[in-house]
């Protein structure tokens, strides 16, 4: 959102400050094409990635390809018998 109200000023100010670019300097010009030169870059990644989350969202996971975790209880810990622990493991 905030790429295209940046692009849309930037567009704004170009058509306004087009005309004096060439009486006003190198300094003016670059104020005037600078906020559409962020704008627009900025608009096409915040377009690019709400479409790319947009995809992955709707996009289940292939079933052996989704992760698991377990817990294992076991007798003994760190090598002592009388020490209860648990084992976690899993695939991601």
């Amino acid at each position: 959102m905030l790429g295209g109200v940046l692009t849309a000023y930037g567009a704004l100010d170009v058509g306004v400050g087009l005309p004096r670019c060439e009486t006003e300097g190198a300094a003016f010009c670059t104020g005037v094409f600078l906020p559409i030169g962020i704008g627009l870059p900025v608009m096409i990644w915040g377009i690019a990635t709400n479409t790319g989350s947009r995809s992955a969202v709707n996009e289940s996971p292939v079933t052996g390809q989704r992760g698991s975790l377990f817990v294992v209880p076991t007798h003994q810990f760190a090598g002592r018998p009388d020490t209860p622990g648990v084992s976690l493991g899993g695939t991601f």
